[in-house]
C-alpha cells in the first residue's frame, strides 16, 4: 500500500498479510498482519512507524488507527529535529507502546489504553537514562505543518523520570514549547522530585526540565534537601 504526495514520492507505505480497500472517493480500508506496519512520512519529513495486527486508515492515508484485540500497538516518531528531539540522544527518535487503540493523524495522536514512552538509542534500543513517560491515557498535540509533537497531556496515573527529575500525578503536561512540565493532582498527592534536591508534595508544580526552576501550590510536603 503506498499514498504519494504531490511529487509522486511514497508518502505512507503498508506492509501486511491482507489488505482490504474501500475506493469510493478517499481510500479507506484495513490493513492485517503478525504485525502489519505502516511507515508515514509527514510535511517535515520525519518518519512514523506503527505496527499492530490491525491497522486502519482513511483519508487517503491521511488518518491511522492501531488496533490490537488483545496484545500492544508499537509506535515510533523518528524526530531527529525539533521540540521531540531531545527525548531522544543519537537517534531522536521515541517508542510509544500502548495496550489499546492508537489514533494518529497530524495534528494529534491519540492513546486508548495504558502507554508508555521511551526514547531510543541510534541502534534502536532503549535509553535507559532517557525519556519515561507512563499513563492510563496520553495524547499528543502536533504542530499540523510541521508534524513535530509540541505537547504531551498524560492523565491517569501519570509517571515521568527524565533529566533526573521524578514526578507523579493525576494529570500531568509537558509543554516542549517553553520547555516546562506541570502536574496536577485535587488530593495533593502530586509530587516531583528535583535534580536540585528539591522534592514536594502538592496540589500543583510546575518546572523547566531544562533549567530546574520550580514552583508548587498548596504545598503538604516540601524539602530543599540541599540545605543542612
Amino acid at each position: 500500500m503506498n499514498h504519494l504526495d504531490e511529487d509522486d514520492q511514497p508518502r505512507s507505505h503498508g506492509r501486511g498479510d491482507l489488505l482490504v480497500l474501500e475506493l469510493l472517493h478517499q481510500p479507506t480500508g484495513r490493513l492485517l498482519g503478525a504485525p502489519a506496519s505502516v511507515t508515514r512520512r509527514d510535511a517535515a519529513n520525519q518518519t512514523v512507524l506503527g505496527e499492530a495486527p490491525e491497522i486502519l486508515f482513511g483519508n487517503g492515508g491521511e488518518r491511522i488507527r492501531l488496533r490490537s484485540p488483545t496484545g500492544v500497538v508499537r509506535f515510533v516518531l523518528g524526530n531527529r529535529k525539533g521540540a521531540l528531539a531531545m527525548f531522544g540522544t543519537e537517534s531522536g527518535s521515541t517508542v510509544m507502546t500502548c495496550n489499546g487503540i492508537v489514533d494518529a493523524d497530524d495534528r494529534e495522536i491519540r492513546f486508548g489504553g495504558w502507554v508508555e514512552v521511551r526514547s531510543l538509542l541510534a541502534d534502536g534500543s532503549e535509553d535507559v537514562g532517557g525519556f519515561h513517560l507512563d499513563a492510563e491515557r496520553m495524547r499528543m498535540k502536533r504542530n499540523p505543518e510541521t508534524g513535530e509533537v509540541e505537547r504531551v497531556f498524560a492523565t491517569t496515573g501519570a509517571r515521568l523520570r527524565w533529566r533526573r527529575i521524578v514526578a507523579v500525578a493525576e494529570d500531568m503536561t509537558v509543554d516542549l514549547l517553553t520547555n516546562t512540565c506541570t502536574i496536577v493532582d485535587h488530593l495533593a498527592a502530586a509530587q516531583v522530585r528535583m535534580p536540585t534536591g528539591l522534592w514536594a508534595s502538592c496540589r500543583r508544580a510546575e518546572f523547566n526540565y531544562l533549567t530546574y526552576d520550580a514552583k508548587a501550590w498548596h504545598t503538604l510536603v516540601a524539602a530543599d534537601r540541599t540545605r543542612k
